[in-house]
């Protein structure tokens, strides 16, 4: 990690107090203590020396291009993402997830949950996320076993932890799972970098996941300056607007605000005042 006394105040990656350190690798993300970027590491290394990085907001983590993309088409970023699925019933999902190595087990958790079922687990660090969920991973593997716990105390505990942890597990995936293509909803995909790119129903990038070599990849629709935030669509933009907003909401739960719905809302105030 450098220290830059020129470099302007901005808020840490992790824990968003004010710093002027920045990544001495890429000199795009800010970290105000080595503890920090120590604890987002197995995250931040995924974009360090990409095209892109992650920037810290008031509507929380946004990716933006760290160089200029000067050419549609031009690949922006290959990813490998944490989870693939189609529907999975719970418990199936934490088997999955319990076979994953530490840094994507990280990776997950470090992920936002916009969702307030998110209980005791919104309050804990990373670390405590993790070990936490292990704990209730061995938990459950136990019960497939012998079943409940044989001491009350202990089974109503193991029962408040896994209750936790689902809805935890199931805020992360309501909030950050994407379709593996907009045409195919059904089919989602977990990524610790593309997940956390906003929706715009004009998109300057777009992706796609490639079967063949097991990654998503990333590509321009138009120029990107350096510093432009990037953004997909989780839908098919040839909807109309209406149709568009409802989609959007049903499936992904927020009102979309980009510039084309609200140009295409002031037609419609408009069209109807002629």
């Amino acid at each position: 990690m450098s220290s830059n006394t020129t470099q302007a105040t901005t808020s840490c990656f992790v824990c968003s107090k004010p710093t002027t350190n920045l990544c001495s690798r890429c000199l795009k993300a800010s970290f105000c203590s080595p503890t920090c970027q120590q604890s987002s590491w197995s995250s931040h290394k995924l974009v360090c020396a990409s095209k892109v990085h992650i920037g810290l907001t008031s509507a929380g983590q946004t990716v933006y291009a760290s160089v200029s993309v000067p050419n549609p088409g031009d690949i922006i970023l290959l990813e490998k993402p944490l989870l693939v699925s189609g529907k999975i019933e719970f418990e199936e999902l934490t088997k999955v997830l319990d076979s994953l190595p530490d840094p994507k087990l990280n990776a997950f958790f470090n992920l936002t949950s916009v969702h307030n079922g998110d209980t005791g687990y919104g309050l804990l660090s990373l670390s405590e996320k993790v070990k936490s969920a292990k704990e209730c991973f061995n938990n459950m593997a136990l019960r497939r076993k012998r079943g409940a716990n044989p001491d009350p105390a202990l089974e109503h505990q193991e029962c408040v932890n896994m209750y936790n942890l689902q809805q935890s597990i199931i805020g992360i995936l309501c909030t950050n799972t994407i379709p593996m293509l907009p045409s195919e909803p059904n089919c989602s995909m977990l990524c610790s970098i593309l997940c956390r790119i906003n929706h715009s129903c004009e998109p300057n990038a777009t992706y796609s996941y490639r079967a063949d070599f097991k990654k998503s990849v990333l590509v321009a629709l138009k120029p990107i300056q350096e510093g432009e935030e990037i953004f997909v669509s989780y839908i098919d933009c040839w909807f109309s607007r209406d149709e568009r907003l409802a989609r959007l909401k049903d499936n992904f739960c927020f009102d979309c605000d980009c510039v084309r719905c609200a140009e295409d809302r002031y037609d419609n105030i408009t069209d109807r005042g002629r």
